[in-house]
């Protein structure tokens, strides 16, 4: 939580389970492989941070106004990581054809398990709503080409993908760890100083240089590849000449890092990045975690209801009654 007037709502565990399965069931339907056109907003690693999501959809727009691409990683390390997931759900049933997210190596119960995704769900909610995530995670593509032109895609690439032919042909549902590719594509890092396709020091995954990207690119006419993976103290860098490397998410594990997103316009043929600076602890005081409130109503009117939000503890009841007027940004 951030500071002491900071309220979480929730809707409630029967309207969680419906979100969940309505997401999941969108997903099944999309390809592992998905083929994009038009302006997109990309976003990198998010990892439970509410605060910085509900930034970039202030100054980019909601869908649908604007399209998103978003790059996984969006729960664990972070302490919001259920408003994250729940939010990104809530918008891709409502808006399929506006908002895609893809896979990231944190988007399976083994990391979770870890990193605080399952703790979050089963002190806050139970372990069946932790499983049904899990469940709904193995539905999720793997990787997107936008405009013919970008591959967009968690970590980089694998010593055995060749084509978008082998994109296409992963199986779904899918735990990441049963096909190398699709492994070693939420895991890969990129690395010049590699020799061609080195293992990484991740333990899983490799180190790829510029020579095995350009391979690749070349071979399917592409441009250039965006991911994400990696904290970046500017939110962006290029490691390789045509790769680029996003991180949406500020002041990550403490580092006051920037976050930033990439936008694709497509009749321009290019891209540009937009950088967010970390908010200051006066910044933080100011703002409600919420969901926002008009997510509820667009739910309702689709057919899933939303019952009244949950206060996710007497302490943050009272902080609540006791703090500013809400903050619905």
């Amino acid at each position: 939580m951030h500071g002491g007037h900071t309220q979480t709502s929730f809707p409630c565990h029967s309207s969680i389970i419906q979100i969940i399965k309505s997401a999941q069931l969108v997903f099944s339907k999309e390809p592992s492989l998905l083929e994009l056109e038009g302006n997109f907003t990309v976003v990198g690693d998010i990892h439970g941070n509410i605060d910085d999501l509900l930034r970039i959809f202030e100054k980019r727009g909601y869908p649908p106004f604007t399209n998103y691409l978003f790059l996984g990683d969006y729960v664990d390390r972070g302490s919001h990581s259920p408003e994250v997931i729940i939010l990104l759900f809530c918008l891709k049933i409502l808006y399929p054809q506006n908002i895609f997210l893809i896979r990231g190596n944190h988007e399976c119960e083994t990391v979770t398990n870890i990193y605080g995704f399952r703790r979050d769900c089963t002190k806050r909610f139970s372990q069946r709503i932790y499983k049904k995530f899990m469940k709904c995670f193995m539905h999720l593509p793997f990787a997107a080409v936008i405009n013919d032109s970008y591959i967009c895609l968690h970590g980089g690439m694998s010593p055995h993908l060749e084509s978008l032919e082998d994109l296409m042909d992963l199986d779904k549902p899918m735990i990441s760890a049963d096909s190398e590719i699709a492994r070693d594509i939420v895991w890969s890092d990129p690395l010049e100083s590699a020799d061609g396709f080195t293992p990484s020091d991740r333990g899983t995954g490799y180190f790829f240089n510029n020579k095995k990207l350009d391979k690749f690119l070349k071979a399917n006419n592409l441009k250039m590849m965006i991911r994400s993976h990696e904290s970046c103290m500017d939110g962006y860098e290029k490691p390789l000449t045509n790769c680029l490397t996003i991180f949406s998410n500020t002041d990550y594990c403490g580092m006051n890092n920037n976050a930033a997103v990439a936008i694709i316009d497509q009749d321009e043929d290019s891209f540009r990045t937009e950088i967010f600076s970390p908010l200051t602890c006066d910044d933080l005081e100011m703002r409600r975690v919420i969901i926002p409130e008009w997510i509820f109503t667009e739910m309702t009117e689709n057919s899933i209801p939303m019952k009244e939000p949950c206060v996710v503890s007497p302490q943050d009841l009272l902080d609540a009654l006791s703090g500013p007027p809400l903050n619905l940004f």
